[in-house]
């Protein structure tokens, strides 16, 4: 992937878990995409969030790609 765009790294909380959460946008095989990443500390282990759509999604989709990475459960 060629990043074209990236926001900062975002500390956040997933389900009482100290996490950092990241925007990016680039160009993936001639396709222009927008992933949305986290990276969660959990109990004994890390675990990485990644939800993506084509990049004229983006506005339509970010809100639904919060919550698939807030919905992170540890057993």
């Amino acid at each position: 992937m060629k990043i074209t765009k990236k926001t900062a790294l975002i500390d956040t909380v997933v389900n009482n878990m100290p996490a950092k959460h990241i925007r990016l946008s680039g160009k993936v095989e001639g396709l222009d995409a927008f992933y949305s990443v986290a990276f969660v500390e959990g109990k004994d282990t890390y675990y990485q969030v990644m939800a993506w759509t084509l990049a004229n999604k983006e506005a339509q989709y970010t809100e639904r790609m919060n919550k698939i990475i807030h919905s992170l459960k540890e057993l």
